[in-house]
């Protein structure tokens, strides 16, 4: 043997582990892999003549990162050869019929995942009961067992066999049902009624499930290999399928053939992906989807790794190489840091309303993203990095949040007025997240945040019946329809409020079924050492061969009293109960075998565990929850502080106008990027729509006004190709000033021609200035006024180039006596709502709703809804008044219907007529607290409201004004 070492200690070494080696699949590496790192610990070692012996070598010397063991002939070697590298590069693929017993590995990997804190139990082993069960009974005989048998996307789909599924980020539509399905099927099966549901939903989901293992290529690829989705973007459609194929794995007992030919197939997949990814990298989708391919991967390799634990650590550690930067992006850092961004240029979380669609500021996109730390922390092994899931959530809901418990993006990011919307897929994939990073983490925070999600967001986008759902919902929300051409999105169409089959666009159809049955996976969690814990609150039965019977009896969220019963463990064991951090009153009673303990009270947001769960006991434990009702303000508008003032001059003032610091966008203005002319720009909405452009500048005479103006910018119009259309009329700027104390005009002094000439579809470049030069005004400048751009966009739009705005101000030189008021400190106040909330639950104001058919669906005669409400909803609640908890009655055999509450909240309330609706949409609540004498419009008398659960109201008020005595 010729070895390189620095002593000759290494023979010692390589007795010993020839005798004791680690043990494990990790011995065999990667097959086909070879790694070329630099600096190498040796180059040939003999006698080695496996990939085993390889592997021990590299993990008892130190310095040894990373190994390849290439046997005689590949690349023109004469004997096998073992290379030790010091460090490590991508992994590479070998070719050549010589070369097929290279393998490689890293030492990194050795030591696996970090194991989840807590993990699920085998799917099906949690029974659903109660309240709960009749939920999951209604979601099968709705839209969710009936779209196998009439919407072409699934019935049809080409995943098994159709020629339909050609929309959205790929075949998307009918992985995503079956995803949902799969759970879904396996806990009716477990709680004893799948033969009680309207429609064999067993037989569909076996029926895709076997057509698709039939179907897997020899390649390993999944599905129709038709390269729908684009380069580098087919990859994503078939994540969902194989996501089903190891829930339906999991359903199956152990060592069944068809759970190991789904994780046999899972395998092929993963093993084919990586292959493929290694010549066509990652984009779209797929590029920022990442972390879900990365958990599934982590998924198997926890679960059925059947011996290819390298193969999946490095078809992770590829996949995040090709990832998109979400750290980067949601750090505002403005370059990339990780995956295929390091060192390029990246765009920054956006802290207000996006009004052009981007992938990055995508709101699904974002709700997966939420857990990407968390998902690569297991790999990584970097603390920051489980970190970092925390400010991911702060961010968005410092700038997006919304009552419900989402933030808003409709499709793109909204900002934080309480209409704009929140997409279906968007509230499911974040209750996903959110019970990932719990079960990484261990913190409770994140399954309050899903609880806020599961029973106010999810029921209250659906409707009773599960047999129509809203693309987009909103906390206030007045009304729900089809055919809404002007509405307060812009990255969404007209559809998207109505409730139906598919309104706006199909993904929301088929990806809603993940939602109640993926909670249901996670009401009972175990730890590495076989304690449970009770993680999400629900009525369920769970029969353990070691821990006994366990039984969750409760009406919660619907009550407060929680009753578990432990029954005849085998084996003794710690139960764990997870208190939500609202539950600042909660307490604690037990009996065992017949004796009461005292009642104690438990620590909210925390964990409270019960040791040693003894052997043959019933132990019966009662928590509780003793919630109390709480009003939570400042939700809504952050506002908008007023930005440098600009003072008087003789000689006139420029206005700054070229940051998007300068500036408040309202109605449907957006800052966009513009990647094709390298710019930053403000879009000005859709067609029929209209936007304005204000000045967060003030502008303060001093008692001089305002004589002459200058204002110039350079535009590309939307919607049409160069030069005037016929029968389109250009979008037209105006120049507008106001009062900045009381918002009251002072006057529209100039008004633009229709701007259409330089067109965005043909990408033309901007427009030559527009230049208004305005002398002989008179406006009024004894108290600082506004300035703004108002557009009227007609049958067009505009995109206005930022850095190409200038504005000039000049005064005449008569002056008022009177001393000018000081400038408020902010140009658009906080809105400052309130949302009333107890226990888990959102109170909103109850509406009543009138249903108006749009569309009937052949051959079950579901119906796609407008609905309507007139009820008056622009009320203030007076805080003065106590709110008052009203008990009614146990849930209904409809548990999230629009009618019969469980309970509701009676309060006090004064309607303020100078509310009022705009754009079809109630518009951002008055600035509270409200004070009645100055208040637009006054208020009325006061008035008893009621307030009634979120989660069952299609339309409702959830952020309201609100008036104190304070």
């Amino acid at each position: 043997a010729i070895l390189r070492l620095r002593n000759m200690r290494f023979h010692a070494v390589f007795v010993t582990i020839a005798i004791q080696s680690v043990s494990g699949s990790w011995n065999d590496g990667h097959l086909g892999v070879s790694r070329t790192g630099s600096g190498s610990v040796g180059d040939v070692i003999r006698p080695v003549s496996t990939a085993n012996h390889c592997f021990d070598l590299c993990h008892h010397v130190k310095s040894c990162q990373a190994w390849t063991f290439t046997p005689s002939g590949c690349n023109g070697a004469r004997q096998d050869l073992c290379v030790l590298h010091q460090s490590v590069r991508p992994a590479r693929l070998v070719a050549g019929e010589e070369c097929l017993k290279v393998a490689s590995g890293t030492v990194d990997a050795v030591d696996g995942l970090v194991p989840l804190k807590w993990r699920p139990l085998k799917l099906g082993t949690i029974q659903p009961a109660g309240w709960l069960l009749n939920q999951l009974v209604i979601f099968a005989n709705g839209l969710s067992g009936h779209l196998d048998l009439f919407w072409a996307d699934v019935n049809e789909s080409v995943w098994i066999g159709g020629g339909a599924d050609h929309s959205g980020a790929g075949h998307e539509r009918g992985p995503y049902w079956l995803n949902g399905m799969v759970p879904l099927v396996a806990q009716l099966n477990a709680s004893g009624v799948i033969s009680s549901v309207d429609v064999d939903i067993n037989a569909q989901v076996q029926h895709w499930i076997t057509y698709i293992l039939d179907h897997q290529l020899p390649s390993g690829w999944l599905g129709p290999d038709d390269g729908f989705g684009g380069k580098g973007n087919d990859y994503w459609s078939g994540w969902n399928i194989a996501a089903s194929l190891l829930s339906y794995a999991d359903a199956m007992p152990d060592g069944d053939p068809m759970a190991t030919r789904c994780n046999a197939a899972v395998l092929k997949y993963i093993k084919i992906v990586y292959e493929r990814m290694q010549t066509t990298p990652t984009t779209q989708w797929t590029q920022n989807r990442w972390q879900d391919w990365v958990y599934i991967i982590h998924w198997l390799l926890d679960t059925a790794p059947q011996g290819q634990e390298q193969l999946l650590w490095d078809a992770a550690e590829l996949t995040q190489h090709q990832s998109w930067d979400w750290d980067a992006y949601y750090s505002q850092a403005g370059v990339g840091t990780s995956g295929a961004y390091v060192g390029k240029p990246i765009p920054k979380f956006p802290e207000e309303n996006v009004g052009g669609w981007t992938m990055y500021d995508h709101g699904v996109n974002n709700a997966m993203g939420t857990k990407s730390c968390a998902t690569w922390f297991r790999q990584s092994k970097n603390v920051s990095d489980a970190e970092k899931s925390y400010h991911k959530l702060a961010m968005q809901d410092q700038f997006h949040g919304q009552p419900h418990g989402m933030f808003s993006a409709d499709e793109c990011f909204g900002g934080r007025n309480l209409n704009r919307g929140i997409e279906l897929c968007a509230v499911v994939e974040q209750m996903y997240s959110l019970q990932h990073m719990f079960r990484v983490s261990g913190d409770p925070m994140f399954l309050d945040r899903h609880e806020r999600i599961q029973y106010n967001s999810l029921p209250g986008t659906i409707t009773p019946t599960s047999w129509a759902h809203q693309y987009l919902q909103q906390a206030n929300e007045i009304n729900a329809m089809y055919g809404l051409k002007d509405h307060v999105w812009q990255t969404d169409g007209a559809d998207s409020t109505g409730f139906g089959v598919a309104p706006n666009f199909g993904c929301c159809t088929a990806n809603m079924q993940q939602g109640w049955p993926k909670m249901v996976n996670n009401l009972l969690l175990q730890s590495e050492n076989g304690a449970l814990l009770l993680a999400l609150i629900s009525p369920f039965k769970a029969v353990l061969a070691s821990q006994g019977e366990i039984v969750v009896d409760t009406a919660y969220p619907f009550s407060d009293i929680v009753t578990i019963t432990i029954t005849k463990p085998t084996a003794a064991f710690d139960f764990s109960i997870r208190i939500p951090a609202w539950a600042t009153k909660a307490t604690v009673s037990m009996v065992v075998d017949g004796k009461t303990t005292p009642t104690q009270p438990v620590s909210n947001g925390t964990i409270y565990t019960l040791k040693a769960i003894a052997v043959s006991s019933k132990t019966v434990i009662t928590l509780a929850l003793n919630p109390e009702v709480r009003v939570e303000t400042g939700w809504g508008n952050l506002g908008k502080p007023a930005a440098s003032v600009v003072p008087y001059s003789p000689s006139g003032a420029s206005v700054p106008s070229n940051t998007e610091d300068d500036f408040v966008l309202g109605g449907e203005a957006s800052f966009t990027a513009d990647t094709s002319r390298q710019s930053t720009d403000i879009r000005t909405g859709d067609p029929g729509g209209s936007a304005t452009i204000t000045l967060a500048h003030l502008i303060a005479g001093n008692g001089h006004n305002v004589t002459g103006c200058q204002v110039s910018f350079t535009y590309v119009a939307g919607y049409g190709p160069v030069g005037p259309v016929t029968g389109k009329r250009g979008s037209t700027v105006s120049i507008a000033f106001a009062d900045s104390r009381t918002g009251s005009s002072l006057g529209v002094v100039w008004t633009s021609p229709q701007l259409q000439n330089y067109s965005f579809d043909k990408g033309d470049p901007f427009s030559p200035p527009v230049v208004a030069n305005l002398r002989g005004l008179n406006i009024v400048n004894w108290a600082p006024i506004t300035m703004a751009l108002q557009i009227a966009n007609n049958d067009r739009n505009l995109q206005i180039n930022l850095a190409s705005i200038n504005i000039k101000v000049s005064w005449g030189t008569a002056k008022d006596p009177r001393p000018s008021p000081p400038p408020k400190p902010f140009l658009v106040p906080p809105t400052n709502a309130a949302t009333v909330v107890r226990g888990p639950l959102v109170y909103s104001l109850l509406l009543n709703e009138q249903a108006q058919q749009v569309k009937a669906w052949e051959p079950f005669n579901n119906l796609d809804i407008n609905i309507v409400t007139s009820s008056a909803w622009n009320y203030a609640l007076d805080l003065s008044k106590p709110i008052t908890y009203e008990a009614l009655g146990a849930p209904s055999l409809i548990p999230f219907n629009t009618s019969n509450y469980p309970a509701v909240l009676r309060a006090t309330a004064k309607q303020l007529p100078g509310w009022v609706a705009h754009t079809n949409a109630a518009d951002e609540p008055p600035t509270s607290p409200i004070d009645c004498p100055t208040v637009a419009g006054g208020c009325a008398a006061s008035t008893s409201v009621t307030l009634v659960p979120y989660g069952m109201t299609d339309l409702r008020m959830a952020g309201l004004p609100w008036i104190s005595s304070h």
